[in-house]
């Protein structure tokens, strides 16, 4: 396991690295630019991601979402008859018809930017007639491709995560041996291993909300993630893979945005050129995100009195 100075010797040479790869990409192809990234549309029920068979859809400026599963959710009686569809819930009566872009709320007609429909065995419904009709908050957030229905306290970290002995996983913080550990001599016995649907959690004074795969105009490939962090620090991943060493990542913070206000976009590249200073890995550039098994976030928390490791289990593998 790194001592103290090698530890500290490893970050000033990965500062270091970093900035010669900034320095270096940006002489050789211009500064780049994010492209606009694809986040998949979710839904969230009190602030936890409601798992869907059928994605939810923006059809010119209307969010559709997939009514039964949200009906569920919330507790609703859905009957379906031929192409008539009756939603109950306490004593909220929503109406609708698919194909047709009218729907009846406890009695009175009302009209429907986008028509009902099915995808994929699955009946899609405009995002306001679920909140008017079953009589539920929802809210369409634009920045974070989120449909908020119910409340938005985003729960912390501590009180979605059930750690368990990360043992079985350390064989995979090969060559970085370190990163499993707050300090060498307070070694982690505990690892939370997150999904994609983990998300959003408070971890500390940052609320990590989504992790997206992103590009730049050079079409070099980036961790996304959309985040409020109250901290004047910036956080790091790592990369655990089957047959290679551990891979850290710092923030290419140029390419920082701030589509909202508290919200931001942060970067993590997937290949950095640290990997050949820090580790004399030749063939760095050959790394893809599908060859890494776990994203590790380089922070921790504490539950049961443990310190806990965080890692996230690789959705685009």
């Amino acid at each position: 396991m790194m001592n103290k100075k090698s530890l500290t010797g490893a970050i000033i040479a990965t500062v270091m690295a970093s900035s010669i790869f900034n320095v270096g990409f940006a002489a050789a192809a211009g500064t780049p630019v994010m492209r606009p990234t694809n986040m998949p549309i979710k839904v969230l029920y009190n602030a936890r991601q409601i798992a869907t068979d059928v994605q939810p859809v923006n059809v010119n400026g209307t969010v559709l979402v997939p009514i039964r599963f949200v009906s569920d959710k919330l507790g609703g009686k859905l009957t379906l008859t031929g192409k008539k569809i009756s939603i109950v819930k306490g004593s909220s009566k929503l109406e609708l018809t698919i194909g047709s872009s009218s729907a009846t709320i406890n009695g009175k007609a009302n009209s429907l930017p986008v028509s009902v429909r099915v995808s994929s065995g699955r009946t899609l419904v405009p995002l306001r007639v679920v909140s008017e009709g079953l009589n539920v908050s929802v809210q369409w957030d634009s920045v974070l491709h989120f449909v908020w229905i119910g409340n938005k306290s985003v729960p912390k970290i501590e009180d979605i995560a059930n750690p368990v002995n990360i043992k079985p996983y350390l064989p995979l913080y090969k060559g970085k041996e370190y990163l499993a550990a707050y300090i060498e001599e307070m070694p982690y016995s505990k690892v939370a291993v997150l999904t994609e649907a983990s998300f959003p959690f408070i971890l500390g004074a940052r609320t990590f909300y989504r992790l997206d795969m992103a590009f730049d105009t050079n079409n070099n490939a980036y961790l996304q993630t959309s985040i409020v962090d109250n901290t004047s620090i910036g956080f790091k991943y790592f990369f655990l893979l089957n047959n290679s060493i551990a891979r850290l990542r710092s923030e290419a913070r140029y390419l920082r945005t701030s589509p909202l206000s508290g919200i931001r976009m942060k970067y993590h590249p997937i290949v950095s050129l640290t990997d050949k200073v820090n580790d004399n890995i030749s063939n760095y550039e050959s790394l893809s995100i599908r060859n890494i098994s776990y994203i590790g976030i380089r922070e921790d928390f504490t539950k049961n009195n443990e310190l806990t490791a965080i890692l996230i289990k690789n959705p685009w593998r």
